[in-house]
């Protein structure tokens, strides 16, 4: 939760923009968390704008991105350059419709205003692939305003090692490059899963220091205190 008080802390003093990317950006698709609740043949977003907060403690606007399918090839640029918060402004509520467990169809809206993302470590990107992940596995269609706090919540930035445009166990099991300030909360959440909170720690900080390692002066400060 501490790097997401300066990036509130930034917008609030009007710094949104200031900043620039460097680097080669890369890019992600968005895409629901996996439900049993719900076979999906319609998912849509629209993200007014995206603030990515970077290492020096600026924050940079993002390019724009407009409407979102999560079910096609419907990606956003990340920029290049080293990240450790990141918050999507909605233009609008989730659009969900489908075919329920029991058979009936569904359509939903879910109001979201924003969804906010930070990285324990800072990360570098430089022509990867991502997958953002909105909500956590196993999402319920009983209560929308749960699935709100989900979306604003409990979503996740993760490496799309294969390029897909999709998650498998394997890339989630990878670790989060960033998540909502919820989601590692969630040691058992309600997809069944059992999720070790040190295992998912010690796996984030290898794929930090593997595949970004963007070095940055407090980094030793957060080993000193680990220690």
């Amino acid at each position: 939760m501490s790097l997401l008080l300066p990036f509130l802390l930034a917008c609030a003093s009007g710094t949104v923009g200031e900043g620039t990317s460097v680097g080669n950006p890369g890019e992600a698709a968005a895409r629901m968390a996996p439900t049993d609740a719900v076979a999906l043949d319609r998912a849509e977003l629209v993200v007014a704008g995206i603030d990515w907060l970077s290492c020096d403690g600026t924050t940079v606007q993002g390019e724009p991105v407009g409407h979102l399918d999560l079910l096609a090839d419907s990606d956003f640029v990340v920029p290049g350059g080293c990240w450790s918060g990141v918050a999507l402004r909605t233009g609008g509520p989730l659009a969900l419709a489908g075919t329920a467990a029991d058979g009936g169809a569904v359509e939903l809206l879910v109001d979201v205003e924003t969804i906010e993302l930070f990285s324990v470590q800072q990360f570098d990107v430089t022509d990867a692939r991502f997958v953002l992940e909105l909500a956590r596995g196993g999402w319920s269609l009983d209560d929308p305003d749960a699935l709100s706090d989900a979306l604003a919540g409990r979503s996740a930035l993760v490496e799309d090692v294969d390029g897909d445009g999709w998650l498998d166990d394997a890339e989630r099991a990878a670790g989060l490059v960033m998540a909502g300030p919820d989601r590692e909360e969630d040691a058992h959440d309600d997809d069944g899963e059992s999720h070790d909170e040190d295992d998912e720690s010690e796996s984030d900080d290898d794929h930090h220091d593997e595949s970004y390692g963007c070095e940055d002066e407090g980094e030793d400060d957060v080993d000193d205190e680990r220690d």
